[in-house]
């Protein structure tokens, strides 16, 4: 415990800035968020409009087992999440046949046979990983203070851990190559899709420690979050409140003011038509954001390794995300999950994939403005590969789900889709 109450301000109310905010809170510090938004949860939040909720990006959330991120922080915190178990966690359509990923990986075994001693050191690994994790291990290590907690958490589970070195130093597509499952290619598109939904790329650029998790998630349990996946966030608000914190909203934080090389607060405007601006004084300052954000917001204090770091960073993935609602009672159809499929040829310039994920909430606190409804997110992905895209598009009810194919041309435009 700090015997000061030293003041820390943490730009962002993603999920990353919100844990980091209610743990420091939790330890005596003066904290408050800043967020630029009108609610939190960044790239795993829920808003509303003209009625309906609509989830900003992810759409169910992993990490609640033992050891998982949100089980060790609910422990440490004393919270409760308001979540539901959901088995099958997806199902990935592929040309030939259709996966369902669950608790006991059983269907995964039974359409690819060959592949379980793939899976048996994949859950081996992720066990590891997952333990190794909640003690804290930094992977990869950046700096001396985080190189000597990665020699402690070695040293405490020697010699355990060492079955994960070969794992860190090579790629998901490397390791399956050793297994002789590379050349599979329904195999490698189950793998890749599968990658995408939970890591959000394919195994030839995932490192083999974090996709042995990011593969975990289905064997862990995916569950859904009551209210919406920003029931997350909202969660960790009230948390950070009831220990004293802040979360302000509609805070646009524009620079942080440094002296002596230390961060001592940030400038921040609020309105779009007369933005005011305010100063936030600070002891530290934590950014829950990217690096290129926490460049502009430092300017010319910026550290040259930052300045390196954003110069040598490729362009990350993007999508142009469109948020429906429809009547369920004048719909036949609902678009409930696809998968990509990769193969190895790159998008041509200026070539999208589009993706749609939608369902009828259970748990939907907010009725829509017009009864039951189907909600929709339709995504263009770039700078992914080129491949099949299977929507679900049959025929259901609003008690069940449904499943079915359809083969989209990669060479159309967004608009064509």
């Amino acid at each position: 415990m700090v015997t000061e109450r030293a003041k820390v301000i943490v730009v962002g109310a993603g999920v990353g800035g919100l844990t980091t905010a209610a743990v420091l809170a939790n330890n005596g510090y003066d904290v408050t968020v800043l967020e630029a938004q009108t609610y939190p949860g960044g790239s795993a939040s829920t808003f509303f409009h003209q009625g309906y909720r609509f989830e900003s990006g992810a759409t169910v959330a992993g990490g609640f087992q033992p050891n998982g991120p949100h089980h060790v922080l609910a422990e440490m915190l004393d919270i409760d999440w308001h979540v539901h178990l959901h088995d099958p966690a997806w199902v990935v359509h592929l040309p030939d046949r259709s996966v369902a990923l669950t608790l006991d990986n059983e269907d995964v075994m039974a359409k690819f046979p060959g592949t379980e001693a793939f899976w048996e050191e994949q859950g081996k690994i992720a066990d590891i990983a997952w333990s190794l994790s909640a003690q804290g291990l930094p992977w990869p290590p950046r700096d001396l203070a985080e190189l000597l907690q990665l020699a402690k958490v070695g040293i405490l589970n020697f010699p355990h851990d060492l079955q994960i070195i070969p794992f860190a130093l090579s790629t998901m597509q490397q390791w399956l190559s050793r297994k002789g499952l590379a050349d599979n290619r329904e195999f490698m598109r189950l793998i890749d899709a599968t990658l995408l939904i939970s890591a959000q790329m394919t195994s030839d650029r995932v490192n083999g420690i974090y996709g042995a998790t990011a593969m975990d998630l289905a064997r862990q349990g995916v569950y859904h979050v009551e209210g919406g996946i920003g029931g997350i966030a909202e969660t960790l608000v009230d948390k950070i409140r009831s220990l004293g914190g802040q979360v302000l909203y509609r805070q646009h934080v524009q620079h942080i003011e440094v002296a002596n090389r230390q961060a001592v607060g940030v400038r921040a405007t609020k309105g779009r038509r007369r933005p005011q601006e305010t100063f936030f004084p600070a002891d530290f300052v934590v950014v829950n954001n990217t690096p290129w954000s926490l460049e502009k917001m430092l300017g010319e204090n910026a550290p040259s390794g930052l300045r390196q770091e954003t110069k040598r960073r490729d362009d990350t993935q993007g999508a142009f995300v469109l948020h429906l609602g429809v009547d369920a009672s004048k719909s036949h159809h609902c678009l409930i999950f696809v998968c990509v499929l990769t193969v190895t040829a790159r998008l041509p310039s200026g070539a999208r994939l589009v993706s749609h994920s939608g369902e009828i909430d259970t748990y939907n606190v907010s009725p829509s403005p017009i009864g039951p409804s189907y909600v929709f997110t339709i995504w263009w992905w770039s700078g992914i590969s080129c491949g099949n895209l299977l929507a679900s598009t049959p025929r259901c009810n609003t008690n069940a789900p449904c499943v079915s194919s359809r083969q989209v041309d990669c060479d159309r435009k967004p608009s064509d889709a």
